[in-house]
């Protein structure tokens, strides 16, 4: 066997199809580890309370590990800026926050991730803006190939 471009084996000559459905099955498990997907969702401007942006399904399950939050303009003041997932209108209870003067924070997912089934989309709802402006919040989530 060699080693292909992505990472996976190629098939080695002579198999039956009992091996090459097991060796298959295994590179194709590894390839949807290695796959990764951001949805970056961007809130222009001067920030309000309660907005939801960035409606945005896919045809493959995912497995959301991770939130980074980044404002570019001014940071949230005296409280944090709050952010929360929305996944098919059903606001998620883990909320993502920005400490107040702070423009980073990369929160992982509580409980190892959140899944975001095929064909559901995904938003992200502002729960509390705190005078934060022109902030980015990207979803960082594993492919799931089952």
């Amino acid at each position: 066997m060699s080693v292909l471009v992505n990472g996976t084996e190629d098939l080695p000559q002579g198999l039956t199809p009992a091996q090459a459905y097991g060796s298959l099955n295994s590179t194709v498990q590894k390839l949807a580890l290695m796959n990764l997907h951001e949805q970056v969702v961007a809130f222009f401007g001067l920030v309000r309370d309660g907005i939801t942006r960035g409606q945005s399904a896919i045809s493959i399950e995912r497995l959301c590990t991770a939130v980074e939050l980044r404002i570019e303009g001014d940071p949230p003041s005296v409280n944090p800026l709050i952010a929360q997932i929305n996944i098919n209108g059903a606001l998620q209870s883990q909320q993502f926050t920005v400490a107040a003067g702070s423009n980073y924070a990369l929160v992982a997912v509580n409980s190892g991730g959140l899944v975001i089934a095929a064909n559901n989309y995904a938003a992200i709802q502002i729960t509390a803006a705190n005078g934060a402006g022109d902030v980015v919040v990207t979803l960082k989530s594993q492919l799931r190939i089952l």
